[in-house]
Order: structure tokens, then C-alpha cells, then sequence
């Protein structure tokens, strides 16, 4: 009896480590998988981190800079003779009745920088052209204004600008044209780079809420619009904004730095979202496989349903870490009404819409702080997010691509790592 007892005690000992082995061979498995498609995956966190090379990134970012500065210039020149042949074109973005008002900032780059610049950087031509581009949309249902805001301080250095601006396609701010200004200029620098980008800042936010418009979208000319840029804002204006009884908002950021677009990360949203995209994608999972399960068809023991949808939760979590936040959110392009909006986190303004409430508020705000190392206006937008109980927002996949290796700021070129 004591053989016998000790035999089933043998076997079931030698069952729960086959279980336990089978638990840990389909986790190694698991792993082992998520890891690979995250390195094979040219934007995946693991490939970033292990395989990215700067030289090579460089390299290619500049290509894709050259490629888009020859495309623009090619469609500026022929934009321009559109507007002066025979029968002219109506110039796009120009109504005098405008609802948004978009306005490009602008200023050199590379007057910081230690070493000269080598390669053509033609921001402003990128993005002006398309901006351009987008605005001649038939389809579109808002009316818009298109303008370029130039701070830069000695404006009759900057090449590209006043190359522009002699094609006349779009209305030019100058704030630094005169003795006064310049004045303002010597006077503003005299208190730090920080603080002209602050006082730049506000004056062409203003400037485009002069031109009488319910919104103010600012660019910085070294952020380039993606494809469905005005289409997914007029759906966000439509559905957000101007919902009825919707909570006001101050403003929306179109851009937001692809590397802080990941799950892990301090926003409150982004943990509850990869739990459910978990259980959702889990739940889907578990009825296809008890669904085709073959030992349905034969009469045998189904797996515990719990045990495996908690399988395919677990699998559909580690799959979405190894693959990026930033790289699903590219699903979402599909149509606009699939884009995400979400409470904006700090960092980075490349491109805000402000509303009328927005811009008056966060400008008499800005005016009121000093901007420095560590605390820019980028910070104090942020804090300044909710001022008059109202929400700052954050649209997600971004509706513009950052080209900026050559900072406004710095005096190295900017990492091509971090440059999207």
C-alpha cells in the first residue's frame, strides 16, 4: 500500500513540474517572440535602444530633409507662377473671414552653433509649402489664414525668409523691423534667449488673434504637417471644441515627441489603456481559440476558460510593449475620427491650436513669468493647462513630423535619436 501511494505521489510530483516546464517553455517562447519582432521593427523600443545608430539615423534624416526641401522649392516656384499667369489662381489659406488662423514662426538657425552648419536645413520652405499643399483641399469645411511670423532679430540675414517673402504666396510679421523693436530685441536678450522665445512667442500668438479668428494654430517652421492634418482637426473642432455643452479648452497640442509616446510613462492614461487594449484583444482571442479548439470537436477537456484568457491578456500586453505605443497609434490614421484625444502632458509645443479663451489667458500668463534654463515657456504652458477651469488637450497619432536637427537653442546639432 505504502509502494502504491508513494508511486501516485511520484506521478503527481513528475505532472505538476510537466505543468510548471509547459508554463515556462510557452513564456520563454513568449518573451523570446516579443523580443524579436520588437528588434526587428525599425521603430520598436528594443530596436531603438539596441540597434539604432546615430551615424546612420543622421544620415538619413538628412537625405529625407534634401528630398523635401527639393519637392518644396519645386512647388512654391510653381504655386507662385500660378498666381501670376494669364488667368491667376486664388491663393489658397487667404480668406479674409478666416475661422483659423495659421501662422508659421520663423527665425535662423545655426547662429548658436559651435561649428558652421554644412547642409541645407530650409525648414520654412518645408513647412510653408506644406501648409500650402494642405490648404488647397476643395473638400475642407473651415476657412483658413495663412501667415508666417518672423522673429528673427537681424531679419535682413535671414536668406530664406526674405527669399519667401519676395514670392509674396503669404502675408509676413515682422517684429524686429525697426529701431523700436530692435531695441525691444537688445533689451529682451539683455534677460536671456529664454525670454525672447517667450516674448516671440506671445507676440505672434497675438498677432494671429488680431486677424479676427476663433483659432490660433502656431507652427514652428521646423515641424512639417502630416497628410490628414486638417481633416482630423476639423473633426476634433467639430466633435471637441464646438460640441454643445462641451468643457472649454485652452489649447490642443498637434505634436507631441514620439519617445514620450510610449506605455511607460507618468501620464494617467496610458496604463489603463494598455490593460484594456489587454482585455479586449485577450477576450477576442480566448473565443477564436475555444471557438476552433479541436478538443471541442472531439469531446475532451477544454482548458480552464480563465486560465486562458488570462494567457491571452498577458500575451497581448507583452506583444503591444515589444511593438510600441507610438508604432499601434499609427492604426489610428485609418480615418480621422479614430484619432486619439487625450490631456496634454508637458513638453514641446512644435504645434498648438489656441482658442480665443486659450490665447488671451495663457498670453497675459506668459507675460507675467520669467522663462529660463529649466522652467521655458514650454513648462509654463503646462502649468498654466487648466487656467479658468478649462482643459488642455493632446491629439494622438501626431499631426506633424519634428525635422529640427539644428536647435534655435543649441549649440551642437540636435541628436538624430530624438529629432521625430
Amino acid at each position: 500500500m505504502r509502494c502504491r501511494r508513494s508511486t501516485c505521489l511520484m506521478r503527481a510530483v513528475n505532472a505538476q513540474r510537466e505543468r510548471y516546464i509547459k508554463v515556462a517553455a510557452r513564456v520563454l517562447v513568449l518573451l523570446f517572440t516579443a523580443c524579436l519582432i520588437s528588434l526587428l521593427l525599425d521603430d520598436a523600443p528594443l530596436s531603438r535602444l539596441l540597434l539604432a545608430s546615430e551615424d546612420a539615423e543622421r544620415h538619413r534624416l538628412l537625405a529625407e530633409n534634401e528630398e523635401r526641401i527639393q519637392h518644396s522649392e519645386s512647388f512654391l516656384n510653381d504655386y507662385r507662377a500660378s498666381l501670376t499667369s494669364a488667368r491667376p489662381a486664388r491663393p489658397v489659406g487667404a480668406d479674409p473671414q478666416a475661422e483659423v488662423g495659421v501662422t508659421l514662426l520663423t527665425m535662423a538657425r545655426g547662429r548658436r552653433m559651435s561649428q558652421r552648419v554644412k547642409h541645407r536645413t530650409q525648414y520654412l520652405t518645408q513647412s510653408l509649402a506644406r501648409l500650402l499643399q494642405l490648404l488647397n483641399d476643395t473638400s475642407l469645411t473651415r476657412s483658413y489664414r495663412l501667415s508666417v511670423c518672423d522673429v528673427d532679430d537681424q531679419p535682413e540675414e535671414f536668406v530664406e525668409a526674405r527669399h519667401l517673402e519676395s514670392l509674396s504666396v503669404v502675408p509676413f510679421f515682422k517684429r524686429y523691423v525697426q529701431n523700436v523693436t530692435r531695441m525691444t530685441a537688445e533689451k529682451t536678450m539683455s534677460q536671456g534667449i529664454w525670454e525672447k522665445l517667450k516674448h516671440d512667442y506671445v507676440y505672434c500668438l497675438q498677432q494671429t488673434m488680431s486677424l479676427g479668428v476663433r483659432y490660433a494654430l502656431l507652427v514652428e517652421d521646423d515641424a512639417v504637417a502630416h497628410e490628414q492634418l486638417l481633416h482630423v482637426l476639423e473633426h476634433v473642432l467639430t466633435a471637441v471644441l464646438d460640441a454643445p455643452g462641451a468643457k472649454p479648452v485652452n489649447y490642443v497640442k498637434l505634436y507631441h515627441p514620439k519617445r514620450l509616446l510610449g506605455y511607460v510613462s507618468l501620464e494617467a492614461e496610458r496604463l489603463p489603456e494598455l490593460l484594456a487594449l489587454g482585455v479586449t484583444a485577450g477576450t477576442l482571442g480566448t473565443m477564436i481559440t475555444l471557438a476552433l479548439s479541436t478538443r471541442r470537436r472531439t469531446g475532451r477537456l477544454q482548458p480552464k476558460v480563465r486560465t486562458l484568457w488570462a494567457w491571452w491578456v498577458v500575451t497581448i500586453v507583452v506583444f503591444a510593449l515589444a511593438v510600441g505605443r507610438s508604432e499601434l497609434l499609427e492604426l489610428r490614421r485609418l480615418s480621422p475620427h479614430l484619432y486619439q484625444v487625450t490631456p496634454a502632458p508637458s513638453c514641446c509645443n512644435q504645434a498648438m491650436l489656441y482658442t480665443q479663451r486659450g490665447a488671451r489667458q495663457l498670453s497675459e500668463r506668459l507675460l507675467n513669468v520669467t522663462c529660463k534654463a529649466g522652467k521655458s515657456k514650454d513648462i509654463w504652458l503646462y502649468e498654466f493647462r487648466n487656467v479658468g477651469n478649462a482643459r488642455s488637450l493632446l491629439v494622438q497619432p501626431n499631426l506633424f513630423t519634428h525635422i529640427g536637427q539644428i536647435s534655435t537653442l543649441r549649440t551642437k546639432e540636435v541628436s538624430s535619436l530624438i529629432v521625430p
